[in-house]
């Protein structure tokens, strides 16, 4: 078995199979973010032509590559392997959401979060709004 270094992760020729997967789920990534291909390659802190052989699959996704993939809340798993883990879904869903749903999102886990620690009991929509408004009004 031959190794070469792929994008500097060590494959064999069983692995190119992999790297245009990977290659397939980062090109749906970059354009459900509405980047072009060097925008992207910007973004990833790597050169166009980097870039276009991952997403070609000619190269594989290297650890740098990852961690700033990790930057932008872009999971490694669902790059490398096709996995979503439900975390990762409430993720993309805050990334891709307005501004006012990203205020919902805020008030629901402020609903959830938010109990008399005594009682137990759940503070109402409102009161959590008046809470916050107190905090903005006196800062």
């Amino acid at each position: 078995m031959v190794y070469r270094l792929s994008g500097g992760i060590m494959s064999d020729k069983k692995s190119s199979q992999e790297n245009i997967e990977a290659g397939c789920r980062l090109k749906k990534v970059r354009e459900e973010m509405h980047l072009t291909q060097e925008a992207f390659a910007s973004k990833l802190d790597i050169s166009v032509s980097a870039y276009k052989k991952i997403e070609g699959g000619e190269n594989g996704v290297s650890t740098k590559v990852l961690r700033q993939l990790r930057r932008m809340n872009i999971s490694s798993d669902y790059i490398l392997f096709g996995e979503i883990t439900p975390v990762d879904k409430i993720w993309y869903e805050v990334d891709n959401s307005t501004a006012k749903d990203k205020m919902e999102i805020f008030l629901r886990l402020l609903l959830e979060y938010t109990k008399d620690e005594v009682s137990g009991v759940k503070l109402s929509k409102s009161q959590v709004v008046q809470l916050i408004s107190s905090v903005f009004d006196k800062g």
